[in-house]
């Protein structure tokens, strides 16, 4: 895939593989990345190490747990970066505890589907986009 001059979003993005893939994208050309998770820590820091190396505003971090402030995550970038070509929904947990069932099932799953389907709608703004293009 080539990934020059497209924006990503990619939940789960402050650690681990998410914040691998951010670096990837940003390595290989990224127009923009907006990097979601609820470690502000790590987020931050993230931000701060890509822009510094690649440029001023290629990442955005952006504080965002996925069962909670997703939709205004996805407006707050809309607004910044005016599209979103891709989606990577790597937010996750793996917890074997009983009461943690229904949380690991939002994350890693409902929160997943809804955007999907919410991005859809704003579906005629990327219709829009790509004619300019």
């Amino acid at each position: 895939m080539n990934v020059k001059n497209k924006v990503f979003l990619i939940t789960g993005a402050a650690t681990g593989i998410g914040a691998g893939i951010t670096r990837a994208l940003v390595k290989e050309g990224a127009k923009n990345v907006a990097a979601l998770d609820v470690n502000v820590d790590a987020g931050e820091a993230l931000q701060k190490e890509l822009n510094e190396q690649h440029g001023a505003n290629k990442v955005l971090f952006i504080k965002c747990d996925v069962t909670q402030n997703l939709d205004s995550a996805f407006d707050e970038v809309m607004k910044q970066f005016g599209y979103i070509d891709v989606v990577i929904n790597n937010a996750g947990i793996m917890n074997d505890a009983p009461h943690i069932y229904e949380k690991e099932i939002a994350i890693n799953v409902k929160r997943s589907v809804a955007r999907c389907r919410y991005l859809h709608i704003k579906e005629p703004f990327r219709e829009s986009y790509r004619k300019e293009r």
